[in-house]
């Protein structure tokens, strides 16, 4: 960890701090969910809880719902053999087990104050020697700390022992506080991070001990060996290897990538080593295929073997937990894990000085957004622990995040990185980071160190406010009070809040909740303070995404007591709508408080969740293939729902929701699309692009909000949103845009525009199929696929919204474009998302009069990590 003011120096490691038992707040009830292969039910009734044990979530939710006593803590036990003996084959299936489990957790809205208790044995190393017996199911523990970070409160970690003794403290390990445990040898332990000592602050001690123990188990490069570097044309690989051979004497390098000498810059990368007097040989290997690696190994020189490997490959496949699927977990695996045990197993009989592994501090901590990543790179750190407990050399570095942008980080935005900036931790510049790796390899001992950046400046604030990680108490000193608070926030902030509004006048209350949610919002953006936080202005606008939306959540949720939905700020855009809402949803408790609380409607707290039948029924027809029966029912039921035949009929206009501000015309106006996943949100990242050059609008469609009712008939639908137009653009220039199916939209609105004299300066239509019968039954999978994986991450996906997509496929099936006059710019998606063609070419088609541009990315990712090449290609061809 860099060292300045307020940081720490060197790496750092997590050590398993003994912690106290405290049984005093025991939950009046617990559930094991699934086979009790630990004898868990056993001993929470010996230690006087009651216990109950279902089959499944499911069942269990059915019985809560039927008015059973819900539990405080569900247990789940994770054990039994998994992938047939091949751990890398069992890493990925328990974590596609625990996914399964956790996105059926948080989707059970009678659970939403209940815990559920992951349950391991032997799948974490608690001290640097200790084995790790279940080595696949390590993974899990990555992925359950980031769905930790997304959901406090929801969810617990603990790793027991095979002592008799230990099984003695499960009710006080469930209660207790702390996020993760360890139970062992009868005690419990929680992870702390915590400095290490560096051989510079051990200079005294080694002069004490021979050579041979200073140097026990330390990386070593030994310029007569050969040392193999995987993912060795990513920015890490190829820092590394310049490094090794400048800095640390490594004369023959085996690099290694999939694509050999054709990667980009292998060919400089060659020619630099080189000239720095290495012997350089380049592999074209999947380092993952077992049978591919063990030829590789085998054509290295005799005179020169094998005498270190590290392995830095990796990929990226980015998103909440509600929207990963078991195949992006296996896209993040493949390279990882699997990879890292074929090494593993293939040099384990080799004399290796070093075996180092490149691994993430996404799984140490958990990182928001990266599930999948974290779990695969807990698995690293327990494989190199295993390792070291077999004797075999072992070092997995948890990095922080780099400073330069590689292939797999170049997608951050800024404020990804300010976020993680504000929690402490900066980004490594290469120099500091080499720097580490050099003294990483002077740590004896350790099997997994956390290089990073660490500012304990920032762990302070979090601490004082009753936010700090438990990872970090070992660093930083949380108050006591503040600490029994967070263990469980949703209940203790709610009471405080609503007896501190019952003291005050109603406008009063107003003014309170909105400073409140000001404040938490300025919080998460890193703004100085409240006032840097429009009350009036949307949150898109103002540097919100998914993350931050999900971070602003979560706070509120801690500050108010209340179980707030994952779509609140897209449900409610600005602050001071937010505001409403919490009033709303805390006037029982005000009044119970004794404050007198206004004739306005209340929203009920279970309004939190809206319901999910059809969403439950839409995955079954996805896993059954029946994808069209299960549309043609929504568009059937969605009859059922309440209508307006015009404009006038609707209780509340449409309204734009700016997305960005700027002086260069003209405004964009962007059309969501009628999937369900559709909103303003889609165009989030897109809007970045033009922040501070140009405004950004976006316009939802009605009917997929709760209370909302549903067109009767297209023309009633774009009737309201060129109305909703006209009022918000006033008379000034604009652009109409819509991807996907809202294209359609902006289509539609752009001809009725025109048929009243107003004419907007262009349409864009970004990758449109909807007009095309054919491309639009091929795409139909593919969608399906890309809905599933994002339901549920910036707006999960429920009743409401399922049925207003079918309404609006009802009504715009036989859609066909008419003529207009306003320039048309069709954008289409560079990759294919499906398997079908139309005379050879599958991409995005338009019959009427454009001009066509193709931009990176497919149907969904142009605008999600390519959203700002697809922005600035829009803005190109409307500055031409």
């Amino acid at each position: 960890m860099g060292a300045g003011a307020g940081a720490l120096g060197g790496p750092g490691t997590l050590r398993w701090a003994l912690i106290g038992q405290d049984t005093a707040n025991s939950p009046a009830q617990d559930a094991a969910h699934g086979t009790d292969a630990f004898g868990l039910v056993a001993a929470l009734e010996s230690a006087g809880a009651d216990c109950a044990v279902f089959p499944d979530l499911a069942e269990l939710a059915a019985v809560v719902a039927s008015g059973s006593p819900r539990p405080d803590v569900v247990l789940l036990p994770h054990t039994g053999p998994a992938g047939g003996g091949d751990v890398a084959e069992g890493a990925r299936l328990a974590t596609h087990a625990a996914l399964d489990s956790a996105q059926s957790w948080l989707a059970e809205e009678g659970l939403a104050g209940a815990r559920l208790a992951f349950v391991t044995r032997s799948a974490v190393a608690t001290s640097p020697d200790a084995e790790v017996h279940d080595l696949p199911r390590s993974a899990v523990w990555g992925l359950i700390r980031t769905a930790q970070t997304e959901n406090p409160d929801r969810f617990l970690l603990l790793d027991l022992d095979g002592d008799e003794t230990s099984a003695e403290l499960l009710t006080a390990a469930v209660t207790g506080g702390e996020p993760q445990l360890a139970v062992r040898a009868g005690a419990l332990h929680a992870p702390r991070l915590a400095r290490v000592a560096t051989q510079e602050r051990n200079e005294e001690q080694n002069e004490e001990r021979d050579e041979s123990q200073v140097r026990e188990g330390l990386p070593e490069f030994d310029p007569d060996g050969t040392v193999l570097i995987t993912g060795a044309t990513g920015v890490l690989g190829g820092q590394l290897a310049r490094h090794l051979v400048a800095e640390r004497g490594v004369r023959h390098l085996l690099l290694n990538s999939r694509r050999g000498q054709r990667a980009p810059g292998m060919p400089e990368l060659v020619d630099e080593l080189t000239a720095l007097g290495a012997r350089v040989s380049v592999a074209a290997c999947d380092v993952a295929d077992r049978e591919a690696l063990s030829m590789l190994l085998a054509e290295v020189d005799a005179d020169h073997p094998l005498t270190a490997v590290v392995h830095t490959a990796g990929v990226l496949d980015d998103g909440l937990l509600p929207t990963l699927t078991p195949d992006r977990i296996d896209t993040v695996f493949r390279p990882k894990v699997a990879a890292a045990h074929n090494l593993h197993e293939l040099t384990r009989d080799l004399d290796l000085s070093a075996f180092v592994l490149f691994s993430s501090a996404a799984g140490t901590f958990g990182a928001p957004g990266q599930a999948n990543y974290a779990a695969a790179n807990t698995f690293l750190d327990a494989l190199a622990a295993q390792r070291r407990s077999a004797g075999l050399p072992a070092l997995s570095l948890a990095w922080g995040l780099w400073e330069q942008r590689s292939a797999m980080t170049g997608g951050m935005a800024d404020a990804d990185v300010a976020r993680m900036e504000r929690s402490g931790m900066a980004p490594l510049s290469s120099r500091d980071g080499l720097e580490l790796f050099d003294t990483a390899c002077t740590v004896g001992g350790e099997a997994v160190l956390v290089p990073l950046h660490l500012d304990i400046a920032p762990l302070r604030e979090q601490a004082a406010e009753g936010g700090l990680p438990a990872v970090f108490r070992g660093l930083v000193r949380a108050p006591a009070r503040r600490r029994t608070v967070a263990a469980g926030a949703a209940d203790a902030g709610g009471p405080s809040l609503a007896r501190r509004l019952a003291g005050l006048a109603e406008a009063e209350r107003e003014k309170a909740v909105l400073d409140l949610v000001r404040g938490q919002a300025a919080a998460v953006l890193g703004f100085p303070d409240a006032e840097a936080v429009g009350a009036t202005r949307g949150f898109l606008e103002q540097g919100f995404d998914s993350l931050t939306a999900v971070e602003l959540r979560n706070r509120l949720n801690a500050a108010s007591g209340l179980r707030l939905a994952p779509t609140l700020l897209f449900d409610h855009p600005t602050p001071e709508l937010v505001a409403r809402q919490l009033l709303a949803q805390l006037a029982g408790s005000v009044a119970a408080e004794g404050g007198a609380v206004s004739d306005a409607p209340r929203a009920e707290a279970a309004g939190a969740e809206p319901s999910a039948v059809f969403g439950a029924m839409m995955r079954e027809a996805g896993q059954l293939g029946k994808q069209e029966e299960f549309t043609r029912l929504l568009m059937d039921v969605s009859r059922f729902r309440p209508s307006f035949a015009s404009a006038a009929e609707l209780d509340k206009a449409p309204a734009l929701v700016r997305l960005s501000r700027g002086e260069t015309g003209p405004a964009l106006v962007c059309f969501s699309s009628i999937l369900s996943i559709g909103g303003p949100h889609q165009y989030a990242r897109f809007a970045a692009g033009f922040r501070g050059h140009r405004d950004v609008w976006a316009l939802g469609n009605p009917g997929f909000v709760a209370g909302e009712r549903l067109p009767a008939n297209p023309e009633a639908v774009i009737e309201a949103q060129a109305e909703a137009v006209l009022r918000e653009t006033d008379g000034a220039p604009f652009v109409l845009l819509g991807h996907s199916s809202g294209g359609l939209l902006a289509h539609e609105v752009a001809a009725r525009l025109e048929s009243t004299g107003v004419f907007p300066d262009a349409v864009v239509l970004l990758d449109i199929y909807s007009h095309d019968r054919d491309a639009a039954v091929a795409l139909q999978p593919g969608l399906s696929a890309g809905m599933d994986e994002r339901s549920a991450g910036q707006v999960p996906v429920d009743d409401t919204r399922l049925l207003a997509m079918g309404a609006y496929f009802r009504l715009f099936g036989q859609w066909r474009p008419k003529e207009v006059k306003t320039p048309t710019l069709l954008v289409r998606a560079g990759e294919r998302l499906f398997d079908w063609s139309r005379d050879g070419d599958w991409r995005s088609y338009w019959q009427l009069p454009h001009t066509a541009l193709d931009v990176p990315g497919n149907h969904f990712t142009m605008m999600e990590e390519h959203a700002g090449t697809t922005a600035r290609a829009v803005a190109d061809w409307l500055a031409d």
